[in-house]
């Protein structure tokens, strides 16, 4: 069991590079498109990179050429047996010279065993070193950050503020919490608690502990990296695109703002990967010249 493990790793590492390569196309094709279609793509992804089972058509090209195949099969055979019986003393001798050459591979057969058998037990241990590292560093990270969090004062619901943070985040699995930092004013807060809503009526940080789980055990695969990036850039983004949907009116300049302030605002954080953070410098930024872009043209 320990043996296959790192080859099954592997095996879903690579099919899942692929697919990965594959979104990366999509995403241009659909720059121009709702940010949601972006990041329903990654869901394939991670399928691929947690599922270590592949999935096959149940209709395969070989039902359609089996009847030739049997007919060239006893065809075949026929010639073999003719063959067989006209030369009983060659495939005597030929059979004799197969089982010499038989016996000197199976001689040096358990050497190059045990040379795999080493590189893959060594290699195993290396993974599981490199996915316990970066497991823990998201279990401890998220024992930290409860614990900064312990007077957060409860604002309404499940809503609340805290002074240790300066971005806004979702934080919780089975009872997700929004918390908020206590610089936000009324009207920010009302965008902001808007988007945290979003994430979890999607079950956003749900996804967000399957990309990291993806992210641990394929840790070696720089495109699992860059990957978890973009799917976190995607799901900010198409977020940001449903809460301008729930408004009854044009709130990019004002909601582009908060963001910026909360990125502006905000100091590196030894806060773990799991949580869904608000106020990403990019997000809001690039929301914000855009719009200036657009009043400008005008």
């Amino acid at each position: 069991m320990w043996n296959m493990l790192l080859p099954t790793v592997l095996r879903m590492s690579l099919t899942g590079s692929i697919v990965i390569l594959t979104v990366l196309f999509a995403r241009v094709l659909l720059r121009r498109c709702p940010k949601v279609f972006s990041y329903l793509l990654w869901s394939v992804v991670l399928l691929r990179l947690l599922c270590p089972i592949s999935f096959s058509a149940p209709l395969s090209l070989l039902q359609f050429v089996r009847t030739p195949i049997e007919a060239e099969g006893k065809m075949r055979y026929g010639i073999e047996r003719f063959v067989q019986h006209r030369n009983t003393e060659l495939a005597v001798s030929a059979d004799k010279t197969a089982k010499r050459v038989k016996a000197a591979a199976v001689s040096e057969m358990p050497d190059m065993q045990n040379f795999v058998h080493m590189l893959i037990t060594v290699g195993t241990a290396i993974w599981f070193i490199g996915a316990a590292s970066i497991s823990m560093y998201g279990i401890c990270s998220l024992v930290r950050l409860r614990r900064q969090l312990i007077g957060a004062v409860r604002l309404k619901d499940n809503i609340y503020l805290t002074d240790y943070v300066v971005s806004a985040f979702v934080l919780g699995i089975f009872r997700p919490r929004i918390y908020l930092p206590v610089m936000l004013s009324d009207l920010e807060q009302e965008y902001i608690i808007l988007h945290e809503r979003v994430h979890i009526h999607r079950k956003d940080y749900l996804v967000k502990v399957l990309a990291y789980t993806a992210l641990a055990l394929h840790w070696f695969n720089p495109l699992v990296w860059l990957a978890f990036r973009l799917l976190d850039k995607d799901m900010e983004m198409s977020c940001d695109e449903a809460v301008m949907k729930k408004m009854n009116r044009d709130i990019r300049t004002e909601y582009s703002a908060s963001l910026l302030k909360l990125a502006t605002g905000r100091k590196k954080l030894s806060v773990t990967l799991l949580h869904l953070a608000k106020g990403r410098p990019e997000t809001g930024l690039n929301m914000y010249y855009d719009i200036k872009n657009q009043q400008l043209q005008r």
